[in-house]
């Protein structure tokens, strides 16, 4: 199974102001552009992080309880100068094969929705204490590494063998996740002889970070429910 993991995923404004060189946020009394920005870039404020894509927007709710330091690595990026993610793509998905689960069928193809963080500082370490397993609607990260994906069904089999550090809203599923091509791809098969799915046309992402003022009433309900 550890042959298993390893072959499948690894391996991859300056403003002008009339009052002469007055600053803006010294322009009116009450009034702080700098506390404002320095409020929207704090790390703690980022309830989650949504992929913006030409598909619509995905939002990641940050599950701290689940994996703080992936947390913290991801709402970092998004919430500072990194967030335009030079780089960052979906480069693989892989649809949901009929018959999934069945006779503990699970695939090829994986049903899971893949993409990368290459401008991360740090690498996100291996991170699951409760041992959480992967299910459709979940994201993680890939230990080491600063790629992670969507499972876009449940991966019981797979244990809590990755980092589990967000839950994509529901609606977000339905309206841009399962709208991504799964193809044009090109397949490539390893020396374990397992065959996975790459898209020739990877599709480039942006980071945005919000807060939880920010968030549909449904995944704060979710939220709580989980708690």
């Amino acid at each position: 199974m550890r042959a298993f993991h390893v072959a499948l995923f690894v391996g991859l404004a300056n403003l002008g102001f009339c009052a002469g060189d007055l600053a803006r946020q010294d322009a009116f009394i009450t009034y702080s552009e700098v506390s404002r920005t320095k409020n929207e870039r704090n790390t703690a404020t980022v309830a989650a992080v949504s992929l913006m894509s030409t598909y619509g927007q995905i939002r990641l709710h940050l599950r701290r309880d689940w994996a703080p330091q992936a947390c913290e690595a991801i709402a970092a990026m998004a919430a500072g100068s990194l967030r335009a993610c030079a780089g960052c793509s979906f480069y693989r998905n892989e649809p949901v094969p009929q018959n999934w689960g069945l006779n503990g069928f699970n695939g090829p193809p994986y049903a899971l929705l893949q993409g990368g963080l290459p401008g991360m500082t740090n690498k996100v370490k291996m991170e699951n204490p409760k041992m959480l397993p992967v299910l459709r609607g979940t994201a993680a990260f890939i230990a080491d590494t600063s790629d992670f994906f969507i499972g876009t069904a449940d991966h019981r089999e797979w244990g809590g063998a990755f980092t589990v550090f967000a839950e994509v809203l529901v609606e977000d599923m339905a309206a841009v996740v399962s709208h991504i091509p799964v193809e044009p791809y090109r397949n490539s098969t390893d020396s374990f002889n397992i065959t996975t799915r790459w898209l020739t046309q990877p599709i480039p992402f942006t980071l945005e970070p919000l807060r939880l003022d920010e968030m549909p009433a449904s995944a704060l309900l979710r939220d709580e429910a989980a708690s």
